[in-house]
């Protein structure tokens, strides 16, 4: 767990203090947030009306998606998702996924279909969050996979 605290301090300190807190979440300022935390390839899509915003970090690809906005808009989003897929191992059971939410709710991992497995992490904007904090939030997903690995091998 060690690591894991390092490498949420690491991604909240590779941002600006400076700047004023986020009360909403939008395409834009997600995009100059990864940016500002070292993401590559950041692409933006809409897609049934959600905002997503796709990118790469150290090589693995994840994606966001800007959520609790007002009703039937794009505007006023105060939640914002972020995740990671993976091919499922056959060792990765929903009691063996449970157990590891449980355990370690750094992020909640799932198993939408038989052949994949994700992990994800919500962040809030209500009351306005600093950059560094999402930052952290986005630290602790990244290292959800290794975090789940390791936990998996004691199963």
């Amino acid at each position: 767990m060690r690591f894991l605290v390092s490498l949420a301090a690491t991604a909240a300190l590779a941002l600006s203090a400076s700047a004023a807190p986020m009360t909403t979440f939008t395409s834009d300022n997600v995009q100059s947030f990864l940016k500002k935390a070292g993401a590559t390839n950041i692409e933006p899509e809409t897609n049934g009306g959600v905002q997503f915003v796709h990118f790469e970090y150290k090589g693995l690809k994840y994606s966001t998606s800007v959520r609790f906005c007002d009703e039937g808009t794009t505007k006023n989003c105060t939640g914002l998702l972020m995740a990671i897929g993976f091919e499922a191992d056959s060792s990765d059971s929903l009691e063996v996924l449970n157990s590891f939410n449980y355990g370690f709710p750094i992020a909640t991992a799932v198993k939408p279909d038989p052949k994949t497995l994700v992990f994800g992490r919500l962040v809030t904007s209500i009351g306005g969050v600093e950059e560094g904090n999402v930052a952290a939030n986005l630290g602790l997903l990244i290292a959800a996979p290794q975090v789940y690995g390791e936990f998996r091998k004691t199963q």
